[in-house]
């Protein structure tokens, strides 16, 4: 079931990847990157089993994917950021879908285009209503965040919002899943390619138009 879904998505990867470019500004190029690395670690968390490590475990190289601790939930909105809104969003549906949850994804409103586009493909390929998608401001995030029938709440952006998040969540003592903001010098040290290293340096700075958590600043 989750394995359809995934593979739907990636035959709709240039469609998103365009609504991201004109929504977010990144370049096509990137878009369709962010688009494809949302299906590959989908497939790697939810199509090889690796969901079933209900506790988690540590992999030798981050690179080789990105996995979580999925919960025995029933209904999980997960808000998700304005300059990634592809990826974020899979790494959190995919793990609660596999077990049978349903999702209700709030992208911001600055980028709904790619979680739209999800939404379309799951009620093309999950059961009815397992993923859903909403569109607004503020208070209806905070709508969710203290709903009595919400088991989990997982929001990505600023520290000032993820505290309000909690404080709503905090109301009926759900989990609560924040991803708050970042800063992040370069140190260089001892590069044995001077040049290289600076490369990626920029690239790592200017990359997604600067606007991500990770940009070197």
């Amino acid at each position: 079931m989750v394995a359809n879904f995934v593979n739907a998505l990636e035959a709709r990867a240039e469609e998103i990847a365009r609504s991201i470019s004109t929504e977010m500004g990144k370049l096509l190029a990137e878009a369709g990157g962010e688009a494809m690395k949302a299906v590959v670690e989908a497939r790697a968390a939810g199509c090889t089993g690796q969901c079933a490590h209900r506790r988690g475990f540590w992999l030798a190289d981050c690179r080789d994917c990105q996995l979580f601790n999925p919960a025995s939930k029933r209904c999980d909105p997960w808000d998700n950021p304005w300059n990634f809104p592809s990826s974020p969003p899979m790494r959190k549906a995919i793990p609660a879908l596999v077990y049978g949850n349903a999702i209700i994804l709030k992208p911001a409103c600055l980028t709904p285009g790619a979680v739209v586009l999800m939404a379309e493909v799951a009620a093309d390929t999950l059961p009815e209503n397992m993923v859903q998608a909403v569109i607004g401001r503020g208070a209806l995030g905070q709508a969710l965040a203290e709903h009595s029938g919400v088991d989990a709440v997982g929001f990505t952006g600023s520290v000032a919002v993820g505290k309000r998040v909690a404080i709503a969540a905090a109301g009926h003592l759900v989990e609560v899943s924040l991803e708050l903001g970042a800063k992040n010098p370069a140190v260089l040290n001892d590069a044995s390619d001077l040049d290289r290293a600076l490369d990626q340096i920029l690239l790592t700075t200017f990359a997604a138009c600067g606007q991500r958590c990770t940009a070197v600043s």
